[in-house]
Parts: structure tokens; sequence; C-alpha cells
């Protein structure tokens, strides 16, 4: 399965993680899609019945990619099960992307939308968001 082609994304490998959420809407278009992965890359073995019956019931799957280029595909037999699925790692990459430490005196910070900067409480200094690194 190809990392290119999500239909949505969120992340990066080097902070977060890279997620890729790919929405097949049937079993059928998945299978599809894994033979058509096999062949872009030259595996030239078809898909034993096995694979074939589990991936007919698959309706889509996440991956994800870490810095040290570990890879995981978690497969979902619904819609809803794949929806609630992606809008919680969205929820926990906001969550991560939008907390930082004020360079200052360390305390955690929430990004402001509405200035575009973090804003740390204890010290009362403003940070632009390329000016704090461990978030």
């Amino acid at each position: 399965m190809s990392l290119d082609g999500a239909d949505e994304e969120v992340g990066e490998v080097g902070g977060f993680g890279w997620y890729g959420m790919m929405n097949f809407g049937s079993g059928q278009k998945t299978l599809e899609a894994f033979r058509e992965a096999n062949r872009e890359v030259g595996y030239v073995e078809p898909l034993d019945d096995e694979e074939e019956e589990y991936l007919g019931d698959v309706y889509g799957v996440v991956v994800f990619e870490d810095s040290a280029g570990n890879v995981e595909v978690e497969y979902y037999d619904s819609k809803r099960d794949l929806e609630e699925n992606w809008s919680r790692i969205q929820a926990e990459a906001e969550e991560f992307y939008n907390t930082g430490y004020c360079p200052s005196c360390g305390d955690e910070m929430k990004y402001r939308q509405s200035d575009e900067t973090f804003w740390c409480k204890k010290c009362r200094k403003r940070w632009d968001r390329d000016e704090i690194t461990d978030y």
C-alpha cells in the first residue's frame, strides 16, 4: 500500500507522526487499491484467498509513519469506525501542534488563533510559532 494518495492527511513524520486516511468506500475498491499498489511496486504474487476475503470487508484504512520510518496500517470495516478514529487523530494532532512550551520560563502555552501567536500567561510574553521548537 502506497503512502501517496491519501484522501486526508495530518501531521508530519518528524513531529507528531504522519497519518493518512484512505476511504475506499467498499471492499471491492479496497481490493482494487491493494492490487494496484502491488503492481506499482512490482510485487507480482497475487493476493491469496485469505487476503482477498479480509480486504473484501475493509471500508478504509489509516496509515501512520513515524520519524524512524516505521509504518502501521489500521483497517476499518465501516464508515462510522473510520470517521470516528480519523476525528480522534485530527483532534490529537491539533492539540499537539497548538501546545508549546515557553522558551523563557518553560510553562505550557496554547496557540492563539486570534493573533497567531503563543501567549505565556506566567511570564506574559508572546511568541511566534517559529520561535517555539518543542511543540
